[in-house]
């Protein structure tokens, strides 16, 4: 299911950052890995994307499939 956020922040030197749910709720991490778009436009504070909802290693939950609207 696809959901929106907004971009909290992103650190690109080591690789991760955070979307802050429209729907409201926690902010969730996401990893580089994540970003479903040319990876040299790194995703900006801010910038409204949209994302699924998964789990990292750990089971935590995260974004992933960003992608640019």
């Amino acid at each position: 299911m696809k959901l929106f956020g907004i971009v909290k922040s992103f650190d690109k030197t080591q690789g991760f950052g955070s979307i802050q749910p429209e729907a409201g709720g926690d902010a969730l991490r996401f990893e580089n890995s994540a970003i479903k778009w040319d990876r040299t436009d790194s995703p900006k504070a801010e910038q409204r994307l949209s994302y699924e909802l998964g789990s990292n290693s750990e089971g935590k939950p995260c974004a992933v499939n960003l992608h640019q609207i």
